[in-house]
């Protein structure tokens, strides 16, 4: 039987035609435009479009009676300028034209880049091991300048055990003047004057010779290479500082622990600049000094204020002195001083 329902209209007539079009409908503009119609065209009965609802004939009409659509003037440039930036996103780095707003220049490859950060890691590496070998060679040079003082407390003892546990001494100048002649400039001195240093004589020399005089060098002194092609001993090249035996206080070897005997040269007599008493021995660059006290002990200090009661063995007077003739004198046996 027959479908009674009536057949539903594909071109429904409500609205205007400025609602909008159904799918149907824009389907059928899209054929009559297709077809080369003219916008305006009267849709008429007879030209195979028959069925042409009235609202599609009002929108040709109103199509015909609108002004016509024109381009921006600058459409084509924005055109332009949008392929060339969609063809520059699409380069290899290394095809990017001039102007390109990449990161790298055109030449730029991988290639390239692996060499720039082989040469970079390269560099930097290399300056850490200079870094690493020098602190190494800082640490062999302190050691080995300790190992200096462990030889010569060896000697202080000997010389200790068979000179009443004294410490090494000669006879004293008859200016009484510690200082070495060169540093005490004009100064009038005796024709038998010696600096302190001197006083260890008896450890490298004569017939006992503890030691060989090379441990008075110490490996870290710039003049130890001079020094060691010298066969004749000179108190001038010894690179380190003696217990001034002027004193009126006469220490003794395997004593109490805290007086130092021997240290790194003091700074005061370098010839250099000094214009505080907490500098280091310019021997190990300033860093520190290697000790040795009267009972034998060696050790590693970074600070002068090693003395008793904690007291800088390169002065003497409170508050210190930088500057000395030769003839000054500690006041008390806690006050000692290290010098040429």
């Amino acid at each position: 039987m027959p479908n009674s329902s009536p057949q539903q209209d594909p071109f429904p007539e409500e609205g205007s035609p400025v609602d909008g079009l159904s799918e149907t409908e824009a389907t059928f503009v899209d054929l009559l435009l297709s077809e080369g119609r003219p916008v305006g065209h009267p849709i008429v009965p007879g030209d195979g479009h028959d069925a042409a609802p009235r609202r599609i004939r009002a929108v040709f009409e109103a199509l015909a009676q609108s002004p016509a659509l024109a381009a921006p003037g600058d459409l084509a440039a924005r055109t332009m300028a949008r392929i060339r930036k969609e063809k520059v996103q699409s380069l290899p780095i290394g095809e990017l034209p001039r102007g390109g707003k990449r990161r790298f220049r055109p030449g730029w490859n991988a290639h390239k880049m692996n060499i720039f950060f082989t040469v970079a890691a390269a560099s930097i590496l290399l300056v850490i091991v200079v870094s690493r070998l020098i602190q190494v060679r800082t640490r062999a040079l302190r050691t080995a300048c300790a190992d200096n003082l462990v030889r010569l407390a060896g000697a202080f003892g000997q010389y200790a055990a068979a000179n009443a546990n004294q410490l090494p001494q000669i006879a004293p100048p008859h200016d009484r003047n510690w200082l070495p002649r060169r540093l005490t400039g004009s100064l009038a001195r005796s024709s038998d004057a010696h600096c302190n240093l001197a006083n260890l004589t008896p450890l490298v020399l004569g017939h006992a010779r503890y030691v060989s005089w090379n441990r008075l060098v110490c490996p870290a002194c710039p003049i130890r290479t001079f020094a060691a092609r010298k066969r004749r001993l000179s108190w001038r090249r010894v690179s380190y500082s003696y217990l001034d035996q002027l004193s009126p206080y006469h220490y003794q070897w395997n004593g109490s622990g805290n007086i130092v005997v021997l240290a790194d040269s003091n700074p005061l007599f370098a010839g250099r600049s000094v214009t505080s008493a907490q500098f280091n021995s310019f021997n190990h660059g300033g860093g520190g000094q290697n000790i040795l006290y009267n009972n034998g002990r060696v050790r590693w200090a970074t600070t002068p204020d090693v003395g008793p009661n904690r007291h800088n063995i390169w002065t003497i007077g409170n508050p210190p002195r930088l500057h000395y003739t030769g003839r000054e004198e500690p006041a008390s046996p806690n006050d000692i001083i290290l010098v040429p």
